[in-house]
């Protein structure tokens, strides 16, 4: 008895069921033969209109391309898109006078120090004026300064600090 998989099928479409496609497309051609493959099918309303916004995607997503074999290049021309260094919740908190701070989720995590994890290590020890973010990771300092994620340049796929992207969904899609 062949208990082999013959077809995925992916209902919804937009953003995730086409990148769901992409992945297990990108997946099965690299481990097994064309005839063994099973069929992938993608099934889309087309009485669900697209919301059409911006989108931003995880920091997981140039690993993805890069996979897929999608020129991050091609990427960046075909759907608008810029480097994302993390996410700005404005008026997250207050600080100890009171005052209504930002915090930044920057898309990297600090190294151990001397042992410990970094946050553990800035609970204890403090990093002067630097807040936590500041403390672990230079995205909140490249983003106020309006730098990117890597300089001109770069080859693709140049990872020295963790990105996402930020685009226009509907190319995107």
């Amino acid at each position: 008895m062949n208990n082999r998989l013959r077809k995925i099928t992916i209902v919804g479409g937009g953003t995730a069921g086409w990148m769901t496609a992409l992945i297990l497309e990108t997946e099965l051609s690299r481990t097994s033969a064309p005839k063994d493959r099973p069929k992938i099918c993608l099934i889309e309303s087309p009485n669900i209109a697209t919301v059409g916004v911006g989108e931003a995607t995880v920091p997981r997503m140039p690993k993805t391309l890069r996979q897929a074999g999608i020129s991050e290049r091609t990427f960046f021309r075909e759907t608008n898109a810029s480097f994302k260094l993390g996410v700005k919740f404005c008026n997250w908190n207050t600080d100890a006078k009171g005052n209504r701070i930002d915090y930044v989720n920057p898309f990297a995590h600090g190294q151990l120090l001397e042992g410990l994890e970094p946050a553990e290590y800035f609970l204890r020890f403090g990093n002067g004026d630097r807040d936590y973010t500041q403390s672990i990771s230079p995205h909140d300092d490249l983003g106020r300064l309006c730098k990117g994620a890597r300089p001109l340049g770069q080859p693709e796929f140049e990872q020295r600090f963790g990105y996402a992207y930020h685009l226009d969904a509907v190319k995107f899609a």
